[in-house]
This record gives structure tokens, sequence and C-alpha cells, in this order.
């Protein structure tokens, strides 16, 4: 704390916040081994030690369980006033260590009272932005976001990150800045130039308005449709498929043609030129020739990428796949933001 707080007067800028960085007691899938008191205890001596050092605010970073991160921010609102980054790490399937998806980690958090919510380490900027996108959904509080510097892989003994270039990682970090985070950097395997990318990339750049999240506009239901999102331009229509047909609204869906092959460009284009000609959503139908061509599945999730502004709905056929794989492929569509099925 003493080497930041001359960093800070040597930087000599007074706007400058010095962080206290709070980790999990707990390595990731033993957090209720155990006792609760035990596991206070830990973060009280963790957090006492920040606030006499004089810290201006508390970033929770890098917690795999929800359970263990809101006993942890308990802990710190009993301690004393102070402004509180709450962060968590999400896997490949979009969940966190501990099995809990975006929706229940953003609901959950905005109700302790958390200056912010967010994610680190673990995913590098594309794999982090999915769940970004998924937490802004379902809070209006601003996000943060710290992705790993890519994957790591193991080569020659050392551990090296595959997302070397600064001008990639600035890049996601204003796709971060237009989904509503507010504090953005990056995890393991950043450099001083990976932050200097950070920097030239939003320097100029305003905090989104407030979104409309999912959960206040869905708060008796049980699905999770994609819902209306001010401000944002990547992730959602401007008014949801669902919510169109149950206002009596005529909702147009047209089927998309099968890629050809590997041309999943020609598919983009098909799916603009629909948007274009008025239909709300396309049906991507299943494969229907005997060639090789990319899977509807995959042709699905790059419709709802690239074309935001029209949502998708997937046909799933039952006759080429046991029971097992279609589970396997709906689960897996579903994680990444698929809601409509045929």
């Amino acid at each position: 704390m003493r080497l930041a707080r001359e960093a800070q007067s040597q930087a000599g800028h007074t706007a400058l916040l010095v962080a206290g960085s709070v980790s999990p007691a707990t390595p990731a899938g033993l957090g209720h081994r155990l006792a609760v008191r035990e596991l206070r205890d830990a973060f009280r001596e963790q957090i006492e030690a920040l606030f006499d050092g004089g810290i201006d605010v508390l970033l929770f970073e890098t917690f795999g369980s929800l359970t263990e991160l809101v006993e942890a921010i308990g802990v710190a609102h009993g301690l004393g006033p102070v402004p509180v980054v709450a962060q968590m790490t999400f896997v490949e399937d979009g969940r966190t260590l501990g099995g809990d998806s975006p929706e229940e980690v953003a609901m959950t958090l905005a109700n302790l009272g958390v200056t912010a919510l967010g994610a680190n380490c673990t995913l590098g900027p594309q794999g982090l932005l999915d769940v970004m996108g998924e937490l802004a959904r379902w809070t209006t509080l601003p996000l943060s976001a710290q992705p790993n510097a890519g994957p790591p892989t193991l080569a020659d003994g050392q551990f090296r990150y595959t997302s070397s270039d600064p001008t990639y990682f600035g890049r996601y970090a204003r796709r971060f800045v237009e989904l509503g985070a507010t504090l953005v950097g990056g995890c393991c395997g950043t450099t001083p130039a990976h932050i200097e990318g950070v920097v030239a990339a939003v320097r100029g750049m305003n905090p989104v308005a407030p979104r409309h999240s999912v959960a206040a506009a869905h708060t008796h239901t049980s699905f999770a449709p994609m819902a209306s999102h001010e401000g944002r331009d990547e992730v959602a229509a401007p008014a949801s498929l669902l919510d169109r047909a149950a206002s009596g609204e005529l909702v147009v869906v047209c089927e998309l043609p099968p890629a050809v092959g590997a041309d999943v460009e020609q598919a983009m284009a098909d799916t603009r030129l629909l948007a274009d000609s008025g239909c709300h959503a396309v049906v991507v139908g299943p494969v229907g020739s005997t060639r090789a061509q990319v899977s509807p599945a995959s042709i699905a999730l790059l419709v709802q990428q690239r074309v935001p502004e029209r949502e998708v709905i997937l046909t799933a056929t039952t006759w080429e796949k046991s029971l097992m794989v279609l589970q396997a492929d709906l689960l897996s569509t579903y994680a990444f933001g698929i809601r409509h099925f045929l």
C-alpha cells in the first residue's frame, strides 16, 4: 500500500485511486469445506489490513464461488463504508467455477450494495465479452472487465498467453465500455503494453447511458427472452420476439437459406437482406445436403453476434442425434445466448 501511495504521489494526479485487492479464501471448488466463521475470519484479516493501509476502494477479484463472495462483501460492509467492486471468474461454458450463471451473479451482487460488478481472469478478451454481455442484460450497475491476455498455453516449460497484441486487447476494451464497463484493465499475462493499448482505445469514451436490464423487465417470468437494452447496439433488438408476440403484433419470421459448404459470409448477407426486408427473426434450418457444411448451431451463433438486431430461432433435429448429443447441443447454444428453438 505504501508503494502504491508513493506512485500516486509521483504521478501528481490526485484523482488516481488506490484499490485493495481481496482474493478468495479457498481454492476453487473448496469453498464449502470451511466453516462460515473461519471464512469470515480469513476475509476480515485481509480487509482490515487494507483498511489500515488507507485504500480508496476494495476490489474483490477471481472469485469462483458466489456464496464465498457474498460472505466477503458482508465482512467488508461490516468493517466500514468503502466502495466495493465485485468480480468473479468465468470459464468457457459461461459460468463461474462454482457453476453460477451471469444472471445469478448479477442479480445477487446488485442487491448487496456493490458499486460495480464484473469479471476477471481465466478467459481472454473474446471469451469475456460474451460474459460481459450476459452480465449487462441482468443489471444496470457499472461493469468491470479484466480479461487475461488470452488463454494460457504451456510452451517450453513456461506459460504463454495468446493475446500478445495490445491493439487487439484495446479493441475489446472499447467493446467492454460500449456494454457498460466503467473499469477496464487486464489480468494474467497482461503487460504495460496491453494497458497502454487499453488507454489508447478508450481515451475520450464516455460511460454508456443506464441500461434497461432484463431482470427489471421480466420479474414475473421464468425464462430469459432477449430484451430491450438502451444504449447498447450489440446484444438485442429494440423489442424481443416474445414481447412482440405477446403484444399482438404480427411477427414476421423467415427461414435462412442453408449455408453452402463453409460460406458463412453468404449466410450473414442473407440474414441482413431478410432483416432489411422487415423480418423480425430468422429460422436457421437443419443440414439439408449430403455435402459438408457449417453446422446450424454455428450459423445461429454467428447470426446472433453479427446481426444482433434480429433474433434467431435454431432448428434442432432429432433423427441424426442421440439424446445425449441433442441435450449437449441445446445446452451449448443456450450458454451462448440462443433462446429460441424449433
